[in-house]
């Protein structure tokens, strides 16, 4: 995060201990120092260092925070834990709970932010970087046509887009590539998921090399029933950029031309 609320109300019992009377009679440079050498005196006459005033703080924090915050558990997340044998994720922002279920998942998942020009890959867990031999790093913030190459079906990529541009399920076969070049067969479910006020908020996709697919078909198909279909609007807050609605005359000559040499081949062709 990059900013968070603050108040000036004390929260915890702890921060409500008086300053003992030597401390009062001490000069502000006294107390800092006295703190810095962890000789201060608190109200039980003991030196900070060997008492533990402070050893409930971080649930008393939690607490506050819990009924000034908007974070709450969401119910779509809590059944799909519960369907997969795994313990609920922790109250946070939405995307943030489902990738606490999709960690601990032994089937590869892709996840993109359908809010952001160019849809860009927002997480991938651990069995999508063993099954494609990229990093978490590789995938974030790239759209997953880097995964397509030569022989990759161009029906398959029009089925795909399609149902992303419509927001529909689709379970699909495409040639994919891995890092080191090599081909494979994927089976690749598409499932869109929006937010209460009807945003478009996210793409969830969920891989499985073809090979494997008589023994991973039962968890795969047992994921793909359980994933959510929306979620509570403040769970999860909308990135704007102001930058991203404004594009210099540069960029759009290059993108004019790129589409014209697109057009043309297809002309051609």
């Amino acid at each position: 995060p990059k900013t968070f609320d603050v108040s000036s109300r004390a929260v915890g019992v702890n921060h409500r201990v008086e300053e003992a009377q030597a401390e009062k009679e001490q000069s502000t440079e006294q107390k800092l120092m006295g703190a810095l050498e962890g000789s201060a005196e608190v109200y039980s006459e003991e030196k900070l260092e060997d008492g533990d005033h402070y050893a409930d703080h971080y649930k008393d924090h939690l607490a506050h925070c819990s009924k000034v915050s908007n974070l709450k558990r969401d119910e779509q997340l809590d059944q799909m834990a519960k369907k997969l044998g795994l313990s609920p994720p922790n109250p946070g922002p939405w995307l943030a709970m489902f990738t606490q279920i999709a960690d601990r998942l032994d089937v590869a998942i892709v996840v993109t932010d359908m809010k952001t020009p160019g849809l860009p890959v927002t997480y991938v867990n651990k069995a999508c970087t063993k099954l494609t031999g990229y990093t978490q790093d590789d995938f974030v913030g790239r759209n997953c046509r880097f995964l397509q190459g030569r022989r990759t079906e161009g029906a398959a990529v029009r089925a795909m887009t399609t149902a992303i541009r419509k927001a529909d399920d689709l379970t699909i076969k495409v040639t994919n590539y891995r890092k080191d070049k090599t081909e494979f067969v994927l089976v690749l479910a598409l499932h869109p998921v929006h937010d209460t006020s009807g945003e478009y908020r996210y793409q969830i996709g969920i891989q499985c090399d073809a090979s494997r697919w008589s023994s991973e078909q039962a968890l795969f198909e047992k994921v793909r029933k359980a994933l959510p279909t929306h979620f509570e609007s403040s769970a999860q807050q909308t990135k704007y950029d102001e930058s991203l609605t404004k594009v210099d005359t540069k960029a759009q000559r290059k993108q004019w031309a790129d589409s014209l040499k697109k057009f043309t081949r297809l002309v051609w062709s």
